[in-house]
């Protein structure tokens, strides 16, 4: 896992950074933002990630999956070329097939919210850029380049988005060029992708790229284009429903609330990426035993980090909300905040799951995993949501992880007697409890919620020091030692 650390270590650098900036964006920007004006730009987003995996057909899964058969670069270079033709083509029919049924769908599901009716050709356009950048990503992970796409992520997602949305509060831009605008950036992200990939790519390309057993690899395709499709309305379907079901605004509270319980998942969605060619690999090779070590040590590490930004997050919910604008009108979304952060948790202490799945020959059951997952989202949403509002919502998505997590670890035990837990996992859930129940119990001594937030902060750093000193994660250890040696500190385990 050399390589692995190495982009970890630079990517989590990366990360830190975008954290830092959602944290200004979470905390000055988004609460100016008109709630309805929010709500319709997560909406569009959401929308067209579901779309999406029509545009992938899982291409994109397929890539990381079969990468590995291949020993040279310029023979993986020219199968992903081959790939990345065949889902350019298909993006182009699916967007604009979608343009052409937009405004029927739209305006069947949206009844009560017009401004959603218009936006056929902005989601469209999304659809495709999004499908780009997603496909380019691919190719960027099986280079164990996953720096470039956080770099990239970071300059339009993390600062591009909430700099669109602070320029059209100021009055900058009119409301109406908002979502033009968000397909612009959209843009830009997949060209400074692609140009990453024509910068990198084998110039010589085999005149005939081969693909090594072509029934197996429209076979896995198929799979996952119906597997990630099936996730995809998992993760989306809460904020399209709130936007259906309840108004925009709501859909806006909402999707900011889980926003800020979504900083819980980074490190997650860092590792999986990076894991993910290299659990394929070790799984072609038939060595379960790494398979295993790399389940163990991902869900350690995964904790350890979870953990934190939940003792972290937790206790200043109050304070949090005390410090933004126009806090009160989010208040009660507390608890939404505090849902999906568990159920997040949750997911990273089941390590890379999914992932070993889907790169195993048994592959097959994540389609009835993410079927059953997406029937229990879609059921729980339509029942809790009339009920608790946004809170409903929350409630959902986090019942619907723990009966994920649960089929997939009991698959995985009981077919190749995997397991992500160990001793240290016992470890790292009872410091989380200790930390989280303590610094509940802590007053806010300050007048001000800014300072609450930051002394609150640093009492939780001694978990991050006890989690090295007992040395419950191998790979945070190193990865810590890293980033501290960048800094000019040298550190022991």
């Amino acid at each position: 896992m050399g390589i692995v650390k190495r982009q970890a270590s630079k990517s989590t650098l990366t990360s830190l950074v975008g954290v830092g900036v959602s944290l200004i964006s979470t905390l000055f920007i988004i609460p100016l933002v008109p709630k309805e004006v929010f709500g319709l730009v997560s909406t569009v987003i959401a929308i067209a990630a579901l779309v999406l995996p029509l545009t992938l057909l899982g291409l994109n899964s397929t890539v990381l999956r079969y990468s590995e058969k291949y020993n040279t670069i310029a023979e993986k270079d020219a199968f992903f070329k081959r790939l990345y033709g065949v889902h350019t083509l298909i993006s182009l029919v699916v967007s604009s097939g979608f343009y052409l049924v937009s405004e029927t769908i739209l305006t069947r599901y949206y009844a009560d919210q017009p401004a959603v009716h218009n936006q056929g050709i902005y989601i469209a356009l999304v659809v495709f850029f999004m499908g780009q950048f997603t496909m380019l990503s691919s190719y960027a992970n099986a280079r164990f380049r996953l720096n470039v796409i956080r770099i990239l992520e970071l300059m339009f997602q993390k600062v591009g988005t909430p700099a669109l949305l602070l320029a059209f509060v100021l009055g900058w831009i009119p409301g109406e060029a908002v979502i033009p605008v968000l397909v612009v950036l959209y843009i830009i992200r997949a060209a400074g992708l692609f140009g990453f990939w024509k910068k990198t790519v084998t110039p010589t390309p085999l005149k005939e790229p081969l693909i090594v057993n072509k029934q197996e690899v429209a076979s896995y395709g198929i799979f996952a284009l119906v597997a990630v499709f099936l996730h995809s309305a998992v993760m989306e379907i809460d904020t399209v429903m709130v936007g259906s079901m309840i108004s925009l605004k709501e859909a806006g509270i909402y999707k900011y609330a889980f926003y800020i319980a979504m900083i819980v998942d980074l490190p997650r969605v860092n590792l999986a990426q990076l894991l993910f060619p290299l659990i394929s690999k070790y799984q072609m090779e038939g060595d379960y035993k790494k398979v295993d070590e790399v389940y163990k040590r991902s869900s350690n590490l995964l904790f350890v980090l979870g953990s934190f930004l939940l003792v972290v997050i937790w206790p200043n919910l109050d304070s949090f909300f005390n410090f933004i604008p126009n806090g009160e009108s989010f208040a009660h979304a507390k608890y939404v905040i505090i849902l999906i952060a568990l159920a997040k948790v949750f997911n990273m202490v089941m390590g890379v799951n999914f992932e070993i799945i889907s790169t195993s020959k048994k592959y097959w059951v994540i389609l009835g995993i993410n079927f059953i997952s997406l029937l229990v989202v879609y059921f729980s949403n339509k029942w809790l949501i009339p009920i608790h509002g946004v809170t409903g919502a929350a409630m959902a998505t986090l019942s619907v992880w723990i009966i994920y997590n649960a089929c997939a670890y009991f698959f995985l035990k009981i077919k190749f007697n995997l397991s992500p837990f160990s001793l240290n996992t016992a470890k790292i859930f009872g410091l989380m409890v200790v930390f989280i129940g303590l610094l509940l119990l802590v007053p806010d001594m300050f007048s001000y919620p800014l300072i609450n937030m930051i002394f609150k902060g640093i009492l939780a750093l001694p978990f991050l020091v006890l989690c090295f000193k007992g040395n419950f994660s191998a790979d945070f250890n190193d990865i810590t030692i890293k980033i501290f040696a960048r800094l000019g500190v040298k550190l022991k385990s």
